[in-house]
């Protein structure tokens, strides 16, 4: 093993501990790759340092910790510990494939190489996985994309690679992004502004996420709050990537007070269960059916999920307009644009 590995890779992990073993045990199984390093950076709860030191890994791992960070901060503090050129980042719940390493920790590529992500094999997902776990987003858009080059829109941070020195040189994530969701598309924009390529890199890797009802609701909620903190931070792309800050703000995205959202999160509950007993069988008809109705109910979830959030984040905001906020990486805040 030389001095310096040719690759840093970087997992942020929140406990997950079943999930951080079985991502460590498939980058020992991984084949034609150059050295690498493993940066296992535990967010938020000390579970998983102890079990760590006392295994024995196939190649140098560092661990570090952080007590109030979200993920975006947890991949910055990734990075800063990096001995090398070459950053390839995994969420704890990828499954990479045997090349992964070898496929976008080379650093051949210039710009941003991302894995394909599917969801695993011999996996039944539910319908809310189905709509909006990543691999469904791959499916629909990425394929067709690549053919003509990709953009920032389609970035998505849970398997991708870079140069260090770019990946420094942009700030890292903006650590502003306390919630779940945007700080991806966020440092997207900045690097395709910043003129990074963006590129699919021939690896294939599995997401391991299973979503229901109550799930999808929380992430709409999480969205809603981050997509205030983007808005702020690039007012000007509210008209690009509409978010659904300035729809609130307009009352355009508006619910009654009392909205029953209970009713439709045990609807939604119903159909997975009625979509798990007819996945097989001669009822094909009746699933298209269900399937078509628990879009709509899901659609209807994720929009007040989200009007949640924003609501939620601005309330908060307003009552803390002379409280030091938390700033990420060069962020510069700017004040939410009024109401038309």
């Amino acid at each position: 093993m030389s001095a310096r590995p040719a690759c840093s890779v970087i997992v942020p992990v929140y406990a997950r501990r079943h999930d951080l073993a079985r991502l460590l045990g498939k980058l020992g199984e991984q084949t034609g790759a150059p050295e690498f390093e493993v940066v296992v950076v535990e967010n938020g709860r000390r579970l998983n340092y102890r079990w760590l030191r006392q295994r024995e890994w196939p190649f140098p791992l560092r661990y570090e910790y952080v007590d109030d960070g979200a993920q975006a901060k947890a991949r910055n503090v990734g990075a800063a510990l990096a001995a090398a050129p070459r950053l390839l980042f995994l969420d704890s719940d990828i499954d990479p494939g045997p090349n992964t390493v070898a496929a976008l920790g080379d650093g051949e590529r210039p710009g941003v190489v991302m894995a394909d992500v599917v969801f695993p094999a011999r996996t039944k997902v539910s319908l809310a996985t189905h709509l909006y776990d990543v691999p469904a987003y791959f499916r629909t858009t990425y394929r067709a994309r690549a053919r003509t080059g990709l953009s920032f829109r389609d970035f998505v941070s849970c398997s991708f690679a870079m140069s260090r020195e770019e990946f420094l040189a942009l700030g890292g994530f903006d650590e502003g992004f306390t919630h779940y969701g945007y700080e991806d598309v966020e440092f997207a924009w900045r690097a395709e502004k910043a003129g990074i390529p963006f590129h699919l890199g021939g690896a294939k890797v599995a997401h391991h996420k299973q979503l229901g009802p109550t799930a999808v609701h929380a992430r709409a909620q999480q969205l809603g709050r981050s997509a205030v903190h983007f808005v702020r931070r690039h007012p000007d792309l509210e008209d690009t990537l509409p978010l659904g800050v300035r729809d609130t703000l307009d009352g355009v995205l508006a619910f009654p007070p009392v909205f029953d959202i209970d009713r439709l999160l045990r609807e939604a509950a119903w159909i997975e269960r009625q979509l798990t007993m007819l996945r097989r069988g001669p009822s094909l008809g009746r699933a298209r059916g269900l399937i078509a109705h628990g879009r709509e109910v899901y659609h209807e979830i994720t929009r007040f999920g989200r009007y949640q959030g924003i609501s939620t984040e601005l309330a908060r905001l307003d009552t803390r307009t002379t409280t030091q906020e938390r700033r990420g990486h060069g962020t510069q805040l700017l004040p939410l644009p009024a109401a038309r």
